[in-house]
């Protein structure tokens, strides 16, 4: 699909399985219930209280067909957590829909919400794909500035949001206390549209498990994908033996807001820096939401 993000293959190191088994029972010793959330969309999300004040809420990808429907089950599991804040964890999010993860700011602030924007690299090629017919629907907003570029110099089209502007803030805020963010080198794709989102729209802090996220800012395309785009143009390509495939990234993505024009893809979104403990490993990330928690009560 042609409005995901690219992903990562790479495999998850220090980030605990947490949420995705049958919800447990157990408390914390204060008669708060601990244990998972029951969700239909267990691979998608994970919510339970911490303590008697505080929540965590799971995003392991936006790799979703419906965002309304992720977005109507994380608004649900949202207003099951204590109100005193909520610790978002996208650690291992590999990406999957921008709008999914975009939309998904709204329900954590009050503050308008920008979405990224996305820009394609001018090039005789991009500009015949703007150009077609066929791509009116996908490209046609970038032609004019593409075509512009043959005069200007410029290197890049104009960035533009893919996520509609209004569409990220449709739904308003379901979470009412602050919120902190954790990401890590293995949050990808528009995991990394939703940090950077977090960060430039001022939603709270984000924590930084590493350098940054995996800046993997850009649209994935499938091979079949740049065919139909060339479709129609002097620059056509032919059909490939059966069964043959690639993907490539097209349109990079921008930063708005705070970190206005700057590209995500190679840079990620850094943060507060964290490193994690041996007590992480061993005993389910307890340093790290120790850290968090602490800067929720600072909020």
């Amino acid at each position: 699909m042609p409005h995901r993000a690219t992903r990562s293959a790479t495999a998850l190191t220090g980030v605990a399985d947490e949420g995705r088994a049958a919800p447990s029972g157990r408390r914390n010793g204060t008669d708060v219930d601990t244990a998972w959330i029951p969700t239909p969309l267990q691979d998608l999300l994970a919510a339970r209280a911490l303590d008697a004040e505080h929540g965590l809420l799971r995003l392991w990808s936006f790799d979703v067909g419906d965002d309304a429907a992720y977005l109507d089950e994380m608004t649900r599991l949202l207003g099951l957590l204590p109100t005193g804040g909520v610790v978002v964890d996208l650690r291992g999010n590999p990406g999957g829909l921008v709008w999914a993860a975009e939309r998904a700011l709204q329900l954590f602030t009050d503050h308008p919400v920008v979405p990224t924007r996305f820009s394609l690299v001018a090039t005789p090629l991009t500009r015949l794909m703007a150009a077609s017919p066929f791509n009116r629907l996908e490209l046609e907003a970038w032609n004019g500035s593409l075509q512009d570029a043959v005069s200007t110099g410029e290197q890049y089209a104009q960035p533009l949001p893919l996520t509609e502007p209004a569409w990220c803030n449709d739904r308003g805020r379901a979470y009412p206390g602050p919120a902190v963010a954790v990401v890590d080198p293995t949050t990808y794709s528009s995991g990394d549209l939703f940090a950077a989102g977090w960060v430039d729209n001022d939603v709270g802090p984000l924590v930084a498990v590493g350098q940054a996220t995996g800046g993997g800012g850009a649209n994935v395309w499938t091979l079949s994908q740049v065919r139909d785009a060339l479709a129609g143009t002097e620059r056509a390509l032919p059909p490939m033996p059966a069964g043959t495939s690639l993907t490539v990234a097209v349109r990079r993505t921008i930063r708005s807001g705070r970190g206005d024009g700057i590209p995500i893809e190679d840079l990620g979104i850094g943060g507060v820096p964290y490193d994690m403990t041996r007590d992480d490993l061993l005993q389910g990330n307890v340093d790290l939401q120790a850290f968090c928690l602490g800067l929720l009560r600072g909020s």
